[in-house]
């Protein structure tokens, strides 16, 4: 058995605010998170038994679920839904891991005309335990660009964090054969957006760049880092427009997320990325970044 297996049998499941041991846990096949996607979520770090950005989460979830009109405000208070995060991991006793807060429409009837007659939303949230957060040590990977573009906001507007992932999913599974584990997506005129599931910064200098907010899911990490910037006369932060030819001519390239915080990106298909090494500039981001999540992250206890 995997020692994820062997874990998720002693795995407490919130699901509206009821406790089910993982291998019990279930969704309804009449779930529209399950029949359509029809769903928003969180991915929340937890570090030293601190959960990392909780209210920025809980924020953008509701923010979320608002464009998505499930009516979460009119069901659970924001206030109750990060205790019910925060005793989901003391339930779990999480020191170090990560919680995924979903919220879906709710069950009803086949048929997308037929939202009006479902029944919800329902809230779950699911720990994953003793999962590595990857903040505390800087890591690298190579990159390769995707085929796999982002889609316009006019079809789907990224600031909503919602559950369509497979073009992320294939995003990730197109460079599974390379020496790559990023991909990093472009939109239909080529300018960068994101990775699979973390945010694209580039160093030149003493500037430090990402692509501007139209097109991305603006991560609360990448939130963070610009404000830490914004107070640190060693750099100038600039939310831009970026090419694959800044990627490739900058002095560094570093990726950021909720769960693997600063990632240096070393190479990008094939090619090094200044020194093809983690950079100095990376690693203060890195450390700053770690430094102020921790120390400002909400106790479990």
């Amino acid at each position: 058995m995997s020692e994820f297996a062997d874990s998720w049998q002693e795995t407490w499941v919130n699901i509206n605010g009821e406790y089910v041991k993982g291998p019990e846990a279930t969704v309804s096949v009449l779930d529209w998170s399950f029949v359509y996607g029809d769903g928003v979520f969180e991915g929340v770090s937890v570090v030293d038994g601190r959960i990392l950005k909780l209210d920025e989460h809980v924020d953008r979830l509701y923010r979320s679920a608002k464009r998505a009109r499930f009516g979460l405000e009119d069901a659970i208070s924001r206030e109750e839904m990060a205790e019910r995060w925060l005793d989901t991991a003391r339930k779990n006793e999480i020191d170090t891991g990560y919680l995924r807060p979903l919220v879906s429409r709710g069950e009803g009837p086949m048929g997308i005309s037929n939202h009006g007659e479902v029944d919800g939303p329902n809230v779950y949230v699911i720990p994953q335990l003793h999962r590595s957060s990857g903040f505390k040590t800087l890591s690298s990977a190579r990159a390769r660009l995707s085929s796999i573009r982002s889609p316009s906001p006019v079809v789907r507007d990224p600031r909503v964090k919602a559950n369509h992932y497979m073009p992320n999913i294939l995003a990730k599974m197109e460079i599974a054969d390379t020496d790559a584990s990023v991909p990093i997506r472009l939109d239909d005129d080529g300018y960068v957006t994101e990775a699979a599931a973390a945010n694209v910064f580039v160093v030149n200098g003493d500037t430090v760049l990402t692509p501007d907010d139209q097109q991305i899911l603006s991560g609360t990490t990448r939130a963070a880092l610009l404000d830490l910037l914004e107070a640190d006369d060693r750099w100038e932060a600039e939310v831009t427009g970026l090419t694959p030819y800044d990627l490739y001519t900058a002095d560094e390239l570093f990726v950021t997320g909720s769960i693997g915080g600063v990632k240096a990106i070393t190479h990008l298909n094939g090619d090094p990325i200044g020194a093809g090494e983690a950079g100095p500039v990376a690693a203060a981001m890195n450390e700053m970044l770690v430094d102020h999540l921790i120390e400002n992250g909400t106790p479990l206890e």
